[in-house]
Order: C-alpha cells, then structure tokens, then sequence
C-alpha cells in the first residue's frame, strides 16, 4: 500500500518543517552534504544566487536555514535577510572578519564550529517553535468559529485514523515510507531501525516527545494536512491518541481527589508577529488546535520555551495559559488529555499532552513587562458543532465504537471532493480483500462516485459491482438496490434517454420494496433513489415531484443529522422545484437553507458550496 499511496520525490518534498540551504559558487563534497543532513535532512544546494533566491520565495511557509559563501554573501544577504521564512543566516569563508558587517547568525571559517552552531540552532528552533501547534500560516491553529467547516472534515479524517485498528502492517507502512524518504540519511536510518526494533505502543508518548522521526514527520503532516502522509503515520497516531485515552480517566480522578475545580497549564512558544495578531484579532472566539499539544503544568518551564525576542526581534514569545474546568464529566472525553511525566524524556517538565484537535477559546491576551505576551485561554470540552460531528461520524460509519476500514476512509474522502485520493485508496484496497466481496463491491461503488467526471470509469466500476453481487448474493437487496440506482446516475451523467435512466431507478425501487418497513438504511436508499427519479424527469408534473421532494426531505431529516451532504442536497431540489413553480419565495427560502447549512459543515472551496451560490444566483 505505500508503494501506491506515497509516492516521495524526496528532493523536491519537504516532509520536515525545516530547510538548509547551502548557495556556493563551488559544489560541496559528499561528506558535507551528509553532515548537514544529519542536522536538517531537507537540504537543497545552489551554485547561483538567482535560483537560489527564486526558491527561497517560493517556500514562503517553511522555515529556512541559509549558508552562503563569502564570495556572494554582499549580494545575497540584503535580498533575504527580511523574509519571515529565513530564521538563520550563516557565512562560510575564509576571512570572517571582511563580512561583520552582514547580517548573519555567525561567520564561520571552520565547518565543524559551523556544524555545531546549526545543530544548537536547530535544537533551540524545536523547543520554541514546536511544530504541534506551530501558527504558520497553514492549518496546525485555525479559528473554528468562522472555519467550522474544515475543521469539521478534518476532524472526521482524524477520528476515522483513530478508529482504524492498529497493526504491524500500518506500522511497515510507515517505516517503508520513512526508509524510502531518508534513503541518503545514514544517522536517520539507523533511529527508524531502532524504532522498528523497540517501539511499543505503550512507549508512544515517549517518542512524540522525543526529537524522532516520526514525532517531525507527524507534525509536519498535521500542520499542512498532508493526507497520505497522515495516512502513513496512523498507526502511531492511533497509539497515542489511545495511550492518552487510557490514561485520561486516572488523571482526571488523581486531580478530583485533591478537591480542585480546575487545572491551569502553561505552554510556551515563538511566533511570527502577523500570525500573532491573528491570535489578538480572535480574543473571545474559539480555535482549535489539529495537532497534539504539549503543555506544562510548571510555568517556569513553558517560559524557556518561549523564547528570547532580543535574539529574533521579528519574533512574539508568548506564553499560554490555560485553564481546564475539572468536573465528573471530566472524566470522558473525545480529546483527552493527561499528564505524561512518567512517560516523557523530560520528566522534570512535568507535561500534560492534549490530544489532537482539542478546542480552547481565547479570553484575553496580555503583555508582561519583558515582552512576553500572555494569552488566556480555556479549554472547551464540547460545541454543538462537535455534537453535529458525532452524529455525523455514525452515519459514515465512523463510530468511535468500532474500527475503521479503509474503505470508510475513501468514502469520507469522497464527500470532501478529494476524488483523486479516493480512487486511490480504492484501487489500493482492491488489490488486498479480492477475497472479500462484499468489500469489494463496496469500493466499486465509492470508486464508481468518484469518477464523477469520466462517467465511462465510473459505469464500468459500477457494473463490476453488479457482476459481484449477483455472481455472491442475488438477496442483497439493499445492495442490489445501491448499484442500480448508481448505473441510472451514471447513465444520466452519459446523456443516455430518460427512460433508460428511468428503468434503473425503477429496478432500484423494486429491490427498495422487498426490505421490511422497519429498516433505516432502506428508508433512506430509497429517499434517495426518488431524489434521483425526480432530478431525472425535472419537468415531469411539478406537483407530483413536490409531493416525492417532500417525502424525501421528511425520510432525512428524520434519520440524517442536519450536517449531513444530503440534506442540503433535498433543500436544493425543492429550491428548482419551487422556482419551476414560480413560488420564489419558497425557493428562496430553501436556497438559503442549502447556504446555511454548506457554509457551516463543508469546508471553504468545497463544490457544494460553489454550487449553492450558483442555484441562489440563478433562482
């Protein structure tokens, strides 16, 4: 599965949050190269300024270490001395004392005093810019009152990691990822042969806390929602997530014992001044934070980790302070959080980790007398857009109660609009259950949606299901029901007649009658089926395809959360059927309902929500 799913260009995908950039008019010998590896593993070499400077500019939210030669350091430092992304500047020559002037992070004419400069930078970058909840511009914090919808999705991807089981081939996954990624990196590949010798599930706090590769690797997938590196990495996340989950009730009761109502943690860290003011510009507003997030209960100690701002003035130490309400309820929870001191390599920092996409609102921000900016928080146990995500996660079959499947994976992945990845995942999956038909007709099904723009693949995926089905379990007929229904959408995508599309849906219906009255996911493949029979003959007789929207929309709304795709799906087809009608009020008013509810729940730059603005538009 990795060979399909990742495929790594490791010269030219950073899976790190760290770069080192070496520009020198003269190339480097091999054994250079692999000392700064060893360091930083992402290292790119320029022999001319102009590239360099052009690559430099197009990585704007990465963080870059630069090492330049005397030669081009006039030119080249006042070019990129200013940028954000550029934390450390060193020059390499033979006179330091021609370049003290520049503005550098040391001049240095001997490389092993160069070597070791860059790893205590290196290690001072880790502690204070920890990348669990690193503010870059990207996704590791966002504000969830006005991003409710990505976080929600994204949300699910997690849960949905979490639920799958844990298993010696998730982990292989992950180290053949990882060996294929740091093939060049002879010190890195002898800590991943020590993980694959050593690794417990029970020890996985200990590595998160450690400066391992999967601890950077984790994190840098988090902070830019890379999917398949997430997917790589499930196996641990699901170790530690359950790790916390185990010890979250104990911890809880360990704390109700001595009578206290709350518990305040402290985490300290830089950031960049405009990631800051975003921070400030959300005071009394809620954020959710995706990754794992490491805290101390001794303040002290998350103040060195907020770093010092006469050594990088462009950057804000700020300390965290939050406050965590503490009560029976406490007890469970979706994000659980424990004090893992025990566990830690630093046991005297006396940590407390959050798992991950836990949520806090900001109540205020202050500034301390010596620069440091001090932002209260607490946190939130629960929102009615998690208990909307609850709901939802049931009837996508992401249960917290049961495993899941990779399929389950691909079907989410499905209704986020990510078809590419979902037919990779398919087609994946495919290789490894053809034993399993019932499996298999599954992804046939999912696959056959995701090829929503080559109706030909898609008729053909479907089709390939049928065969299964009927060849297995002519019985099935809430599954009969599902691929009929899908050949008709597909023939309607192909422009085929009406009435071909038409006998599909009937075909559907019929297997739809045969299941007792009492079942739920019958109900609802039958809504959709007349969903599909009414958006199929759009000026059939109105008031009959009223009455059939009508009883769609009362079958969903009675088994659907209101989060759920298809309710705003139903809501859009009585929107054209009221606007057929000439009843604009009511169309209007179920247009917004298809506004309200994509804005909310689907994530920014979804199609729906495109789409819903376009049907709003038109009416």
């Amino acid at each position: 599965m990795a060979d399909k799913l990742f495929s790594i260009e490791k010269d030219k995908v950073n899976l790190e949050d760290l770069t080192i950039i070496w520009l020198d008019k003269h190339s480097q010998d091999l054994n250079t190269k692999t000392r700064l590896r060893c360091i930083i593993n992402f290292l790119k070499i320029f022999t001319d300024l102009h590239p360099c400077l052009e690559y430099i500019q197009s990585i704007p939210n990465e963080w870059i270490f630069i090492i330049v030669s005397g030669e081009l350091s006039f030119e080249f430092i006042p070019l990129i001395q200013n940028l954000p992304q550029v934390l450390h500047i060193y020059i390499f020559c033979q006179y330091p004392e021609r370049y003290s002037s520049l503005k550098s992070s040391g001049i240095f004419n001997n490389q092993e005093f160069l070597y070791s400069q860059l790893s205590k930078d290196v290690n001072y970058f880790y502690a204070t810019h920890s990348t669990s909840t690193s503010f870059l511009p990207e996704k590791s914090l966002r504000d969830l009152t006005k991003d409710t919808g990505a976080f929600f999705w994204f949300r699910l991807f997690i849960t949905a990691l979490i639920n799958m089981p844990s298993s010696d081939k998730a982990k292989q996954d992950l180290l053949h990822f990882a060996r294929v990624y740091y093939t060049d990196n002879d010190l890195e590949l002898q800590r991943i042969n020590n993980f694959d010798k050593t690794y417990k599930p029970s020890e996985a706090s200990e590595w998160y806390t450690s400066d391992s590769f999967v601890y950077r690797l984790l994190n840098k997938a988090i902070r830019t929602e890379n999917i398949d590196l997430l997917f790589a990495c499930r196996f641990f996340i699901t170790d530690l997530h359950h790790q916390l989950e185990s010890l979250h009730k104990p911890y809880i009761e360990r704390i109700c014992s001595y009578d206290l109502s709350e518990l305040l943690v402290y985490r300290g860290q830089q950031m960049t001044s405009d990631d800051f003011n975003k921070l400030k510009a959300n005071i009394g507003e809620l954020i959710s934070i995706n990754s794992f997030l490491s805290t101390s209960l001794d303040r002290q100690v998350a103040l060195m980790y907020a770093g010092d701002k006469t050594i990088h003035p462009t950057m804000e130490s700020v300390l965290f302070k939050i406050k965590i309400n503490i009560n029976e309820n406490s007890k469970t929870h979706q994000h659980p959080f424990a004090s893992i001191s025990e566990f830690s390599r630093f046991e005297d920092e006396q940590e407390v980790l959050f798992s991950l996409s836990s949520m806090f609102r900001i109540e205020s921000i202050d500034e301390q007398l010596d620069q440091i900016w001090i932002v209260n928080m607490v946190f939130i146990e629960s929102t009615s857009e998690t208990e909307e995500m609850v709901k939802l996660s049931a009837h996508l079959r992401i249960d917290p109660i049961q495993t899941t499947t990779i399929a389950d994976l691909a079907y989410l992945l499905l209704l986020m609009d990510d078809y590419n990845r979902t037919i990779s995942f398919c087609q994946t999956l495919l290789k490894e259950v053809s034993d399993d038909y019932k499996l298999t007709i599954r992804c046939y099904n999912i696959m056959g949606q995701a090829y929503i723009n080559e109706p030909e693949l898609a008729l053909q995926s479907y089709e390939n299901a049928l065969t299964l089905q009927l060849q297995y379990d002519t019985t099935d007929f809430d599954s009969l029901a599902t691929i009929y229904n899908n050949i008709g959408r597909v023939h309607r995508l192909l422009a085929s007649p009406t009435n071909v599309i038409v006998d599909y849906y009937e075909k559907a219906l019929e297997m739809c009658r045969t299941v007792p009255d009492d079942n739920q996911i019958n109900w609802l493949l039958m809504a959709t089926i007349i969903n599909n029979l009414v958006t199929a003959q759009p000026y059939a007789d109105c008031d009959l395809n009223l009455e059939r929207e009508k009883f769609v929309l009362g079958i969903r709304l009675k088994y659907l959360p209101l989060s759920h795709p298809l309710i705003a799906a139903t809501y859009q087809v009585l929107a054209e059927i009221h606007s057929d009608r000439h009843d604009f009020e009511e169309a209007v008013l179920h247009s917004n309902e298809v506004l309200c509810i994509t804005r909310k729940y689907l994530p920014n730059g979804h199609s729906s929500i495109a789409a819903a603005y376009y049907s709003a538009a038109s009416l």
